[in-house]
């Protein structure tokens, strides 16, 4: 999460507060496919401040139960939260902001293919997670991602940063 908002966000007016909860659950899931995702959203977010602003990332624990009103089996989630402060979705394409090749941008390989979303949905749905989205006009939108958390002890498996230098 930190190195797609360091990335995406250097040298521009855009900057992000991360709030990660001591003691996050593990998920099991393919490290670059979610990198793709908060990437994805992040990019989203940072075109939709053209003037700046600020996005709120939060990862936290949770515990779904069937009262919540989230379409996921009951249980433990990692929930990731990505906040921006742009432009909003109107509640004309809120509802399609997830099908395939659905954008609001000018189409072309620079500004929107319409897949960035479609691909988001499919990576979370895939890991057997859910994704929320609330918004409105001139007002910011909010992504919810929720995860499953491990429920045996997981061991993580990390690949080294380390390029042979002391």
């Amino acid at each position: 999460i930190k190195d797609s908002a360091d990335f995406l966000f250097r040298g521009s007016t855009v900057g992000y507060k991360l709030f990660i909860s001591e003691n996050l659950w593990s998920v099991e899931a393919d490290a670059g496919q979610i990198s793709q995702v908060i990437h994805n959203i992040l990019l989203n977010a940072k075109e939709a401040m053209p003037r700046g602003g600020i996005v709120d990332i939060c990862a936290e624990n949770v515990n779904i139960c069937s009262e919540d009103g989230i379409p996921l089996k009951e249980g433990k989630y990692v929930k990731i939260s990505i906040k921006d402060q742009g432009v909003g979705i109107t509640q004309e394409h809120i509802q399609r902001i997830f099908d395939p090749y659905f954008t609001t941008k000018e189409m072309s390989s620079i500004k929107g293919t319409g897949l960035g979303l479609a691909v988001v949905y499919s990576i979370i749905k895939n890991h057997d997670g859910y994704i929320s989205v609330k918004s409105k006009a001139s007002a910011g939108t909010a992504f919810h991602i929720y995860l499953p958390a491990c429920t045996e002890e997981f061991v993580s498996t990390q690949i080294s940063g380390d390029k042979g230098g002391k």
